[in-house]
């Protein structure tokens, strides 16, 4: 079945297969990818389909300034 979130999903996942960030340096495309697969699981979204983004998003999430991010959103 054609989804677009299907589509987008697979291209990001075949990207982050052959590269560690989405623009070789940490950027600002990563830094809303993070977001955005965060939403995801409170969207409904798995990503277990996809297992270049969960680990995408278990490598961003080890960041110490990410970790230093979340807190601060909790605080």
């Amino acid at each position: 079945m054609f989804s677009r979130t299907r589509v987008n999903a697979r291209l990001l996942s075949q990207t982050l297969e052959r590269q560690d960030l989405m623009a070789g340096g940490f950027s600002m495309a990563d830094a809303y990818l993070f977001t955005v697969l965060r939403w995801a699981s409170v969207s409904g979204i798995e990503l277990d389909q996809w297992p270049a983004l969960v680990r995408f998003q278990a490598r961003i999430d080890l960041r110490p300034t990410v970790k230093a991010a979340l807190a601060a959103e909790l605080a």
